[in-house]
């Protein structure tokens, strides 16, 4: 179908802007925006902000935002496993869980950890089933990223005035791609009625 087509196409590209800023870093941005607009207005919005903030940022300081977000004294933990079951021995089940999928599946995490955001997203993007997804989707991603997006919302509120300039939204771009994906996620695995009569 071609809006999973679509879905997981931008997924796979959602992945690499999650990932250490590489030179084609602008290319992926740029092939994002079409598919995020045909999936999600939200999305769409939130990419298209991201974008005109990190046009402003030399490689440099993208690099160092993209370390502040999440690396060095991360603002965000990139691990999906910490948010859904901390740090303790719950979180190795679920990371020998996940490897065991990507095995099956001859998936590679690249020398990342297997609840890595990025790696999740490209295994959804060109690995997974579609039923795995939707499960991937709902127990874990989105539930991890709520709880991401709040750790940083400080008093709890929503995502408010993140298409807006300001300083949040120059300190913190990062924050505007992760606000984008439960939007893309949602739409991802549910074909809207347009796609299921075509």
């Amino acid at each position: 179908m071609a809006w999973q087509s679509n879905s997981r196409q931008l997924l796979g590209l959602l992945a690499k802007l999650l990932s250490y800023p590489e030179a084609d870093f602008r290319e992926t941005l740029a092939a994002c925006q079409p598919l995020a607009n045909a999936l999600s207005s939200e999305a769409g919005q939130l990419l298209a902000t991201f974008g005109e903030v990190s046009s402003q940022m030399t490689s440099g300081q993208l690099e160092e935002s993209y370390t502040l977000a999440f690396d060095l004294a991360a603002s965000y933990q990139p691990y999906v496993g910490y948010y859904l079951v901390g740090e303790d021995y719950r979180r190795s089940s679920l990371l020998l869980g996940l490897l065991a999928r990507y095995r099956e599946r001859g998936f590679s995490c690249s020398g990342e950890l297997p609840d890595h955001l990025a790696v999740l997203l490209r295994f959804l993007a060109y690995h997974a089933e579609e039923q795995e997804a939707r499960e991937l989707t709902s127990e874990a991603l989105l539930p991890a990223l709520a709880k991401m997006l709040d750790t940083q919302a400080g008093n709890g509120s929503e995502d408010e005035g993140l298409t807006r300039s300001g300083q949040e939204r120059s300190m913190q771009p990062y924050r505007l791609l992760l606000a984008a994906l439960p939007s893309v996620l949602q739409t991802s695995w549910i074909p809207c009625p347009q796609a299921i009569s075509a």
